[in-house]
């Protein structure tokens, strides 16, 4: 009898942390249609932070997520081997009630120099 009481104290809590999880995984899928289709073609990686509400009720932004992208710059060469760096870009976008990008800004972006192996 007590097992089934915890069970159903914590039930709503897996399926806040579910719903939550779910949310975050459409709203990153929805960055990377956005980002490759409207800011790089190809070639990024994408890490990105929490999804937070906006807090505003009656603004079209019901979210916003912050990501870091990262895009391969210039290749130097040297005599025996070649580095790849790369250009890292922080950006802010705006979600709707849908989790649809609304809008993209650029919050920082840092100088080549970052090599990759």
């Amino acid at each position: 009898m007590p097992r089934f009481v915890i069970i159903l104290c914590l039930l709503p809590l897996s399926a806040a942390a579910q719903k939550e999880a779910s949310a975050s995984r459409l709203a990153r899928e929805n960055i990377l249609e956005y980002v490759s289709s409207k800011i790089f073609r190809s070639g990024f990686d994408l890490a990105n932070g929490p999804l937070q509400s906006s807090g505003e009720k009656d603004s079209k932004i019901a979210w916003t997520m912050t990501c870091r992208l990262e895009v391969p710059a210039s290749r130097e060469q040297s005599d025996s081997s070649t580095k790849r760096t790369v250009q890292v870009y922080d950006f802010q976008f705006f979600l709707d009630h849908r989790l649809r990008v609304l809008q993209a800004s650029s919050t920082s972006v840092s100088d080549p120099g970052k090599e990759l192996p």
